[in-house]
C-alpha cells in the first residue's frame, strides 16, 4: 500500500480551497453584489463561530436561554465567518446590531438559501457548503445542550441545598446535638450508592410508611370500637 505523502496532503487541502466558490448574486437597481462564501474554516475559525452562537444564545446575567437570538446567532455566525460580508454595528462599534442584521438576513433570503443547498444541492460546491454549515450549527447545538444541562443540574443543586438549610434552620435545636462527621458520612453512602438501589430504598420506605400509617389507623379504629 503506497503512501499519502506531506506534499500530497498539502497539494490536495491547496486544490480543495481553489475549489468552485459559492456565491449569492444580490441585485439592486443598477449594481449587484456578490456575497463570496468560504468553503471550509480553520480550527480556531470554528471555534469562534461556535463561541458566538453561545453569546447569542443565553442572557448574559441571568444565562436564560433565549432561542430566537439562538437562531439568529448561528446566521450571523456564517456572515461574519464565512463570507465577505461587514457586520453591522451599533454607534460603540463594537456591539453588533441585531434588528438590521436579521433585516440583511431575511432580505437575501440566508436562512432559506442555506436550506435549500442542504436538501436540493447533493454532490455539488452547494450542496457540500449546506452540509458543512449545518454541521457548524451542530456543533454549536450540542454545546448549547451542554451548557443548558450544566445549568440544570447547578438550579437542582442549589434548591436541594436551599431546603436543606431551611430544614436545619426549622430543627436547628433537634440538630444540635448530631455529629457532623456522622451526616457527613451518610451523604457520601449516598453519592456512591447505586443508583436504581437507591430509588428502591427510596420507594420501600414510601410502602413501609404507608403501611405504618394504615396499621395505625386500624388500630385506633379498634380502640373506638371496644
Amino acid at each position: 500500500m503506497s503512501k499519502i505523502s506531506v506534499s500530497n496532503v498539502n497539494q490536495i487541502i491547496k486544490n480543495s480551497k481553489q475549489a468552485d466558490k459559492v456565491t449569492i448574486t444580490i441585485p439592486v437597481k443598477d449594481k449587484t453584489y456578490n456575497i463570496e462564501f468560504k468553503n471550509r474554516l480553520t480550527l480556531n475559525e470554528e471555534e469562534s463561530f461556535v463561541n458566538r452562537v453561545l453569546g447569542f444564545s443565553f442572557e448574559q446575567t441571568t444565562g436564560e436561554y433565549l432561542p430566537e437570538y439562538n437562531q439568529l446567532g448561528k446566521y450571523i455566525a456564517v456572515l461574519q465567518y464565512m463570507t465577505n460580508v461587514e457586520i453591522p454595528t451599533l454607534e460603540d462599534k463594537s456591539t453588533i446590531d441585531c434588528e438590521k442584521a436579521k433585516e440583511f438576513i431575511d432580505t437575501i433570503g440566508l436562512k432559506e438559501k442555506i436550506h435549500e443547498w442542504f436538501i436540493d444541492f447533493g454532490g455539488t460546491s452547494e450542496g457540500r457548503l449546506g452540509e458543512y454549515i449545518y454541521s457548524l450549527f451542530n456543533m454549536a447545538d450540542n454545546k448549547v445542550d451542554f451548557i443548558k444541562e450544566k445549568q440544570f443540574h447547578k438550579s437542582s443543586m442549589d434548591s436541594f441545598f436551599d431546603e436543606l438549610t431551611n430544614i436545619v434552620g426549622q430543627y436547628s435545636d433537634k440538630l444540635k446535638d448530631i455529629n457532623i462527621k456522622d451526616v457527613t458520612d451518610v451523604f457520601n453512602k449516598v453519592k456512591n450508592m447505586d443508583e436504581s438501589k437507591f430509588v428502591t430504598a427510596i420507594v420501600d420506605k414510601a410502602k413501609e410508611d404507608k403501611k405504618e400509617s394504615k396499621d395505625n389507623i386500624t388500630k385506633l379504629n379498634e380502640v373506638k370500637t371496644k
